[in-house]
């Protein structure tokens, strides 16, 4: 679960910024938040903080257990039956709770109405912008994803017309949910790169031409809704922990399979960016002694094509052999001092499992232990779209319901990678 988020005015949007993580700041911007959206939000309306709080523990209840009854709903919350009712209506009045009906026992007496929690009353839309890759997904506040594509990208566009294209995009995946969708409550957009604690993004796989500039007010501009941005290890981090290979493990790291090791690190269950958040990832190495193998290793298409021909290829196979043990010295030094329970392989050559388990041998190697517990991300190049849609849909359930409600999993199982083991 994220930890809590304070609000606070900057650059003329809202900033939210995570208290009690080493990470910094994800970024929140919003602009003109519709008055329907924010009827719970504000303090000073009509419900005020006690009320809203009550509401929210009505509707997550309702969220979590399906239809229920007055009486069922104030015994589970620990509220008195006319509270919950009172809390109920004005659920009802910004459609977040729906009246099921009346249900005959068949007893005497007049039958007890249920109520239900309204999924489709808003939506957020998780957005990650990867190098070569864009993936979006739109989920409704109950957590199903109504829809979900990619698309390759060409990485020599600006920055600024990616984004424009990007915002393009997501208005035609909007359109085309057939579905009632709601309101449109907040993007959460995953970013190539760490944002530093000014919200600027520094030292990015893509998007060069931002680095050094807040992001927050270019995206805020470009989508109708509000945003949500955070670094795409981060996001791959809370899905793995919240939903994939890593549920249930606090002590964890998440290295891109590369040769330069590039990795998110999660500590007693929270994440962690290091004292000096603007200098980039909280682990990333970059190696100058085999700085001659660059020009093998430029590309995720050159390692496919030398684990292709390394059967036969004996240059193939040495080169392929120190990208390995290159990979692997470096996450084996990761490891002796973080100490983690988990190592979660990470990136688009984790689909190879020769690959994987070579890697992983040596690392176990490397460190000089065999107990080291290896996995591969589950969700693979989704991880980071499905963290940052987690982070959007939480936030937005917060601020339009009520603070307290217990975080949701997005239903990905139509999309899901099935968990395979490194070896």
């Amino acid at each position: 679960m994220l930890a809590s988020w304070t609000v606070a005015k900057l650059m003329g949007v809202w900033h939210i910024m995570r208290q009690g993580l080493k990470t910094g700041p994800t970024n929140w911007g919003s602009e003109g938040m519709d008055a329907d959206m924010t009827a719970i939000r504000d303090p000073r309306d009509r419900l005020g903080e006690m009320r809203r709080e009550h509401s929210a523990r009505c509707a997550d209840y309702l969220r979590a257990s399906g239809p229920a009854t007055i009486a069922a709903i104030a015994e589970a919350v620990g509220l008195s039956k006319p509270t919950v009712k009172d809390r109920l209506v004005d659920l009802m009045e910004v459609d977040v709770v729906t009246d099921a009906g009346p249900e005959y026992s068949g007893g005497a007496g007049r039958p007890a109405s249920w109520f239900s929690f309204n999924p489709s009353v808003a939506h957020v839309i998780g957005l990650d912008l990867g190098q070569h890759v864009e993936r979006l997904a739109i989920v409704d506040l109950g957590g199903t994803v109504h829809h979900a594509e990619s698309r390759q990208v060409d990485p020599s566009v600006s920055a600024d017309q990616r984004l424009e294209n990007a915002r393009q995009w997501v208005q035609r995946a909007r359109d085309s949910v057939s579905t009632p969708l709601g309101q449109w409550a907040g993007i959460g957009v995953s970013l190539p790169g760490p944002i530093t604690q000014a919200g600027s993004l520094r030292d990015p796989a893509a998007f060069q031409e931002w680095v050094g500039q807040a992001v927050l007010p270019r995206l805020t501009d470009a989508f109708d809704a509000p945003v949500l941005a955070v670094h795409d290890l981060e996001a791959a981090l809370l899905a793995e922990h919240r939903m994939g290979a890593a549920r249930g493990v606090d002590t964890f790291v998440l290295p891109v399979l590369w040769h330069d090791i590039a990795a998110g690190i999660q500590i007693d269950g929270s994440i962690y960016g290091g004292a000096r958040r603007s200098e980039g990832e909280p682990y990333h190495l970059r190696r100058v002694r085999e700085a001659s193998r660059r020009t093998e290793w430029s590309t995720v298409d050159d390692i496919r094509a030398l684990i292709a021909s390394a059967a036969v290829d004996p240059a193939a196979k040495e080169s392929l052999d120190a990208f390995a043990d290159t990979a692997a010295e470096q996450i084996a030094m990761l490891l002796l001092v973080i100490d983690p329970e988990l190592v979660l392989l990470h990136g688009p050559l984790v689909d190879d499992e020769l690959l994987v388990k070579t890697v992983a041998q040596r690392v176990r190697h490397h460190a000089g232990r065999q107990d080291i517990e290896i996995d591969v991300s589950r969700f693979r190049q989704s991880s980071s779209l499905i963290g940052a849609a987690l982070a959007v849909l939480e936030e937005a359930s917060d601020r339009l319901i009520g603070p307290g409600l217990r975080p949701i999993d997005v239903v990905w199982d139509a999309w899901s990678v099935p968990l395979s083991r490194a070896g």
